[in-house]
C-alpha cells in the first residue's frame, strides 16, 4: 500500500493493528473489511465500531495464496497447516487433498512467522507468496486458491485522536 520506503511494524492480530494506531506506534494501519468469496471480515467491524479509528482509504487486492514452509520441508513432511480461517476456507479444496491438520489464526502473514520464529519443520502456512518470501518461506504449492477471480477489499486507518466519537462512524460506509 505505501510501498518499501515506509516502517513496518508486524503484529499478530487484527486488534493489535487497532492498538498500534492508538497509542501511537503506527500512523496509518491496514485491515481486511471484506472477501469477494467469503464477505465481511466481522473483526474488522468490531474494531472500528466504536469511532475511534477513521477510515482514510482503501484497496482491492487480488487473493493470490500458497502454501509455503520453512527451507528444506517437503510437503510430505507436513501434519499442520497454520492461516487466517478465511485463507483457510478459500484454499480448502487444496488443503482437503491431504491429511493435515488445519489450525486458525490471527492473520495469514502470522502464520508465517510463528512457524519461522518456532522453527516447525512439520507446519506450513497459507499465506501470500509476498508473507511467505518476507517470512523466509518456501513455496510449496502456488495458486491453492479456489476462485482465481477472488479479491479482498482492504480499509487504510488511522487513529482519531485516540478517542471515540460517540454516534459517529466517521466516514464508513453504512
Amino acid at each position: 500500500f505505501f510501498g518499501d520506503s515506509v516502517t513496518r511494524l508486524p503484529v499478530g492480530s487484527f486488534g493489535e493493528v487497532r492498538d498500534a494506531l492508538l497509542d501511537g506506534r503506527a500512523q496509518f494501519g491496514i485491515l481486511p473489511i471484506e472477501n469477494l468469496v467469503n464477505g465481511t471480515v466481522r473483526e474488522t467491524l468490531d474494531l472500528v465500531r466504536d469511532g475511534a479509528l477513521e477510515i482514510v482509504g482503501e484497496s482491492v487486492v487480488p487473493v493470490s495464496l500458497v502454501l509455503a514452509a520453512l527451507p528444506g520441508v517437503a510437503i510430505e513432511d507436513i501434519t499442520r497447516v497454520y492461516s487466517h480461517a478465511q485463507a483457510l476456507a478459500q484454499s480448502e479444496p487444496f488443503l482437503r487433498t491431504r491429511n493435515w491438520q488445519l489450525l486458525s489464526t490471527y492473520n495469514t502473514a502470522g502464520a508465517g512467522a510463528a512457524i519461522r520464529e518456532r522453527g516447525e519443520r512439520d507446519a506450513a502456512a497459507v499465506l501470500s507468496p509476498r508473507a511467505a518470501k518476507l517470512h523466509g518461506l518456501v513455496e510449496l504449492a502456488s495458486g491453492i486458491e479456489r476462485d482465481p477471480g477472488n479479491r479482498t477489499r482492504f480499509w487504510v486507518m488511522r487513529s482519531n485522536g485516540g478517542a471515540a466519537v460517540p454516534g459517529s462512524r466517521n466516514g464508513a460506509p453504512r
